[in-house]
This record gives C-alpha cells, sequence and structure tokens, in this order.
C-alpha cells in the first residue's frame, strides 16, 4: 500500500458559507448531507493514490489496445463456440469456477503520482491533457447516493448531480458556467461517471474502501462483535437479454437448455463476425434467480454476511453464477470474512442461515472448518419421509394400507 506522509497545506483564510447548507444543516433526516459535507479524507488516500495511477494506465492501455487491434488476425471462433465456451466455465456447469466473483486488488506501484500532493480538490497534475476529476469528490458522489437509500448506479449519480445542485457542491463540484469555460472542478459527464465506476471495480478498489473502513469501525468499536452472523442471499435485477443455448449431452438422442446471457464483442466493429476482437458475455454472472415456483428473475445474486443485533452487514460479494444454489457462497465468504477480519474469530460462535443451507454435510464442513455451529430452520423440501426400522405401531404416511 501506498506510504502517506504529512506536508503542510495552507488553511483556508476564508470559508464561504452557502445559504443552501445552511437550510441542509437544518433537516436531521438528511444523512447524506451531514456525512458528506464532514467526510474525512485521510483514510482513503492510499486508495485515492492507487486510482490515479490505474486512471493512468486504464489510458495508457486503451492507445495500446488500438494500436496492437490494428495488427491482429480475424477471430474465426464463431459465436455459437464462443457461447459454449463461455457456458462450460460458468459455476454451475464448472466445479472449478469459485463460487464468488471476487477481484484481488492490486497494488500499483506509485510511478505517476505523487500521494503527499493529493487532496481534495488538488488531484495529480498532468503534463499534457486536461487534469482528472477530484477522486473523493467522485467517492463522493457515489457514497451520497447510496445514503440516499438508492442504487449506486452512474445514471443514478449523473442525475443527482445534474438536478440537485446543493448535492453536487456538497460532493465538491462546481456547476458548469459558459463564461468560465471548463473547469476541472466542473461537474462530470456521464461517460467520466461510468469510467470512475469501471476503474474503481477493475482494480477492486470498491471493495478496499469497504474493508479498509468495517476494519476501522471494528477498531473504534464503533462496529461491536457479536455471537451470531446471518448469512442470506440478495439478488439485483439485470439490465440484460437472456438468451436460451442448447446444449449437447453425452447421449446423442437428448440436449439441455441453458438461461445465459448474450455473447457478444467490446467493439464497435461494422463486422463482429470478421474482427479480430474475442468473444464475452455482455453480463457476466447473469443467471435465473429462483426464488420459489411462481417466482424467477433475471438478475445477479450477492451473498452477504452481517450482524443480527445491530443491523450491519459486515461483507458483501457478487456470486460468479446468480443461478447457483445460495448455500454454495457460506464456506468461501465465511474464509474471505475472516480473512479481512481476524479479530472476528474468537468472538463469532453461530453463523444463522435461511432453510436453503439446511444440510448435513454443510453443517460439518462449517464446524470442523471455523470451529462455529450453522443454524437453519428445517428445510421440509430436504426432508424425506422414514419408511425404514421404524418403533411399533407406526405407519409411513406416504404408504397405501388396506383396512
Amino acid at each position: 500500500m501506498v506510504m502517506i506522509s504529512s506536508s503542510s497545506v495552507q488553511l483556508p483564510l476564508f470559508q464561504i458559507v452557502e445559504s443552501d447548507d445552511l437550510a441542509l444543516a437544518q433537516h436531521e433526516d438528511l444523512v447524506w448531507f451531514e456525512m458528506l459535507r464532514d467526510f474525512d479524507y485521510q483514510p482513503f488516500l492510499p486508495v485515492a493514490a492507487q486510482y490515479y495511477e490505474a486512471l493512468w494506465r486504464f489510458n495508457a492501455d486503451q492507445i495500446e489496445r488500438r494500436a496492437e487491434t490494428q495488427d491482429k488476425a480475424i477471430n474465426s471462433e464463431g459465436q455459437y463456440i464462443a457461447t459454449l465456451r463461455l457456458v462450460e466455465g460458468r459455476a454451475t456447469m464448472n466445479e472449478q469456477t469459485p463460487a464468488l466473483f471476487e477481484i484481488k486488488a492490486e497494488t500499483l506501484e506509485p510511478l505517476h503520482v505523487d500521494a503527499r500532493e493529493i487532496r481534495p480538490g488538488f488531484p495529480p497534475l498532468r503534463l499534457a491533457g486536461r487534469p482528472p476529476k477530484c477522486f473523493f469528490s467522485m467517492f463522493k458522489a457515489f457514497l451520497g447516493v447510496v445514503l440516499q437509500g438508492k442504487h449506486p448506479e452512474p445514471e443514478a449519480v449523473f442525475g443527482e448531480l445534474r438536478n440537485n445542485p446543493s448535492f453536487a457542491r456538497t460532493c465538491g463540484f462546481t456547476l458548469p458556467d459558459i463564461r468560465t469555460g471548463y473547469r476541472q472542478s466542473d461537474t462530470p459527464s456521464l461517460r467520466k461517471i461510468e469510467q470512475f465506476d469501471q476503474i474503481m471495480a477493475a482494480s477492486g478498489l470498491w471493495g478496499v474502501a469497504a474493508v479498509g473502513q468495517v476494519a476501522r469501525n471494528l477498531k473504534s468499536n464503533r462496529i461491536k462483535p457479536e455471537s451470531n452472523i446471518v448469512h442470506d442471499t440478495t439478488h439485483y435485477e439485470a439490465y440484460s437479454s437472456m438468451h436460451t443455448v442448447t446444449l449437447p449431452t453425452e447421449k446423442a438422442d437428448q440436449t439441455k437448455k441453458k438461461s445465459v446471457p448474450a455473447t457478444t464483442k467490446n467493439c464497435r466493429c461494422k463486422d463482429r463476425h470478421n474482427c479480430p476482437h474475442e468473444w464475452v458475455s455482455a453480463d457476466e454472472g447473469a443467471g435465473t434467480v429462483t426464488k420459489s415456483t411462481s417466482k424467477r428473475y433475471w438478475a445477479h445474486k450477492a451473498s452477504t454476511l452481517g450482524l443480527p443485533e445491530q443491523h450491519i452487514l459486515l461483507d458483501a460479494v457478487a456470486m460468479s453464477d446468480a443461478a447457483s444454489h445460495d448455500s454454495q457462497s457460506l464456506v468461501p465468504q465465511l474464509t474471505r470474512l475472516f480473512g479481512f477480519y481476524p479479530e472476528l474469530k474468537s468472538t463469532v460462535k453461530r453463523v444463522l442461515d435461511d432453510g436453503a443451507a439446511d444440510d448435513t454435510h454443510l453443517k460439518a464442513e462449517v464446524l470442523e472448518t471455523f470451529g462455529i455451529d450453522l443454524l437453519t430452520p428445517i428445510n421440509p423440501r430436504g426432508r424425506k419421509a422414514i419408511s425404514e426400522n421404524l418403533g411399533r405401531g407406526r405407519r409411513p404416511h406416504n404408504r397405501q394400507w388396506n383396512s
């Protein structure tokens, strides 16, 4: 991780307070305003340095990829063959594919970023091109949307910055002014917000920021350890379309069908079937989430662990395939949780789950691996009628008897 050394910063001699801010401060229900106004940026300086370095490499990679594409040969793999290749790699089809979709954060050497000069409103200097948008303003914009109870999608962030000047100003942005021209502090376009989210996700920095904040809250006793933790899954409806592909089986006269996202290419080539780019999934991880016999969703699935008494979410991670069974994420996520927060090993005694985890082998694995008990309600669909070794006067309910 990047080491941060303190540097002298001149405190502002004058602090301008907007009248809108005074009005917002009087509303106690506006949680986002207080959180963003009093945001402590110091703990996130390492994340900011990593983001600026990842942004530099992202721009450099885009130039290199354009140059390499011109020299590549035509991709001879057909779309259907590529679809079969992608389907075979899904967690529901391949046992070697991890149940959790984890992005390992790569620590980048700060070759182009001086972490000592980073602070809100002062991104790293560039020798050419426009200066980048402030990391802290972009980060606060996504955080503010979450605090408002909305999904932190780039479209939602862009809409809030554009339609709520007070929100944009609290994040640290200025409103565009045609008289002054472009300023680095102006509210970003949708493309810049999407790029920020893409780089943060691809670099694993969203996870680094979340894990670091939870660790600080545990250390400061803002979050108190509990003896019970709760595991559950949730789904997030996908924006992509569902396609059904017919897969071959071992028997020549039989086939099976699998619901998958579309297979496409991340390019703008007019003839995608004869261009050099690789076929990829249009919405990796999307699948059919079955909630009941009558409720099915085309969505993504996430696995969560939280503290029941304080109603605090400790960890949330996407599953590699939304069609995977809920119980498959429990063991790998417990391993992930205790790896992030080893201080919880001595306090957690039980993990609570729903009926999907009512499995004898899973309970034994959790007890043997982590030394904690897995408590679940009885799943009636997994219970079979006892018809052997019955006591005297007992009859199995599923057998017909003559009167």
